[in-house]
């Protein structure tokens, strides 16, 4: 029997905060998100990165793309504004990526899949996904293997995880400051290689 298990590049999605409060400290989260991308590139083994971007909107500028051909993010890519969609953006994110993966063929998908949340701000502006659609998400692609990391300000981050499904040792609290911007995302990076990389149990 030819083995058939999961064989392609893991999946890495970062949902990044680019509401109006993200102002103050845009340039530490346009660096610490350019450290995060290098470390990852660095890291061995191949990876498509899916990159959403939201405020009061959501948007994908990149989808599941190689992390070599990524380009990092500038002050004209990465412009602060409006409030905190973030339901709207995980639940768009996950179940877009969900169907993608199953039309992909079954030898060709990702064994790891890791998703990388950062806010600083409340959910005050999701109208498509409500809190229990993306937590009902979030759980059933646990469910199936899927990793999370959740990094959050201005809120108890281990709280606002596990609202919507994601486990508090998972989730990390950071100062709204550029210092703090840069901390959180250092840990974001981390974490994600470390999930990207362990051995399955």
């Amino acid at each position: 029997m030819p083995d058939l298990s999961p064989a392609g590049p893991a999946e890495l999605v970062c949902i990044l905060d680019r509401s109006g409060s993200m102002a103050p400290i845009r340039e530490d989260a346009i660096g610490g998100f350019n450290t995060f991308l290098e470390a990852q590139q660095a890291v061995p083994g191949a990876a498509l990165l899916t990159l959403v971007l939201f405020d009061n909107e959501v948007e994908t500028p990149h989808v599941r793309t190689p992390l070599a051909d990524v380009p990092p993010l500038t002050a004209e890519t990465f412009v602060p504004r409006g409030s905190t969609a973030l339901y709207d953006a995980v639940g768009d994110a996950l179940y877009r990526l969900h169907a993608r993966i199953a039309e992909t063929p079954a030898a060709e998908r990702p064994e790891r899949v890791v998703v990388a949340i950062l806010t600083d701000g409340h959910e005050n502006a999701s109208c498509r996904f409500s809190r229990t659609q993306v937590a009902d998400a979030i759980t059933a692609r646990r469910a199936e293997g899927w990793d999370f990391t959740f990094l959050a300000a201005n809120q108890d981050a281990m709280l606002a995880a596990d609202a919507i499904g994601i486990a508090a040792e998972d989730a990390f609290s950071f100062v709204a400051s550029g210092a703090g911007a840069r901390v959180a995302m250092s840990v974001m990076s981390a974490d994600v290689a470390y999930k990207r990389t362990r051995s399955r149990p």
